[in-house]
């Protein structure tokens, strides 16, 4: 579930418009970023200066401002992802020396430089298959090894990220191709050609509880009721 301004419903290949089909995605270079040099240096050296933090990521009172660079860099992701294409490819954290325990500090102190991390599932949330299966049980899907469909990434009312991100740690040896969709994209086909429809979408629907702690009864699944498309009172803004 990410945040989007709302923009006119333009599909264009121009960069910065978040309006956009997989298609126009693939032709443009706006939304694929690299980890800069400076960055990864400066976080060696944040290492070398903390070497305990890569242990205890959830303990850990991460100061930014030892960052600056990591800082900027952030700032820069969440203009684009706020603001501007709405979903970014960063690479090359694959090609440093560091372990996977330092790119998963790297990873986590990225998102912290964008804003409060959720800790709902914890600082970090390893999606692998650990043997359940989420039609019989009420856990994630990102819990098994089961393919899904369209969704969101988040179901709980008061858990809603601004910003959802994913650290690739070990590649599949099969598929990988991307099934990103545009959910403003969506919003504007519908309000165009089929108001009906989203008028339904806008109303409250009930979600199963799969938060970590949460109690899953009655009264607590009536109240875990939202839209799946809802607005500001302005009008301005659109959250999915």
């Amino acid at each position: 579930m990410t945040y989007m301004q709302a923009w006119d419903h333009v599909e264009s290949a121009e960069s910065g418009n978040p309006v956009w089909t997989a298609s126009i995605l693939r032709q443009r270079q706006s939304w694929k970023r690299s980890v800069p040099d400076n960055v990864s240096a400066e976080f060696s050296d944040f290492l070398a200066e903390h070497p305990n933090c890569v242990e205890n990521i959830e303990d850990t009172a991460f100061v930014l401002k030892e960052m600056p660079e990591m800082s900027r860099f952030g700032g820069s992701l969440r203009e684009s992802l706020l603001f501007g294409d709405g979903v970014a490819w960063v690479k090359g954290l694959d090609s440093t020396a560091f372990s996977i325990a330092e790119k998963r500090l790297f990873f986590a102190s990225l998102g912290m430089s964008m804003g409060r991390v959720m800790r709902e599932y914890g600082c970090l949330y390893s999606v692998r298959d650990r043997g359940v299966d989420y039609t019989l049980e009420s856990v994630p899907v990102s819990m098994t090894r089961d393919e899904t469909g369209m969704h969101t990434d988040s179901s709980a009312l008061n858990s809603v990220p601004d910003l959802v991100g994913l650290l690739c740690e070990v590649p599949s040896k099969n598929g990988g191709d991307s099934l990103i969709t545009n959910a403003l994209n969506i919003y504007w086909r519908l309000r165009v050609h089929a108001p009906r429809v989203l008028e339904i979408l806008e109303g409250n629907f009930i979600r199963d509880i799969v938060t970590p702690g949460a109690e899953r009864n009655d009264q607590n699944l009536l109240e875990n009721s939202f839209p799946i498309f809802s607005s500001d009172l302005k009008g301005k803004s659109r959250t999915f």
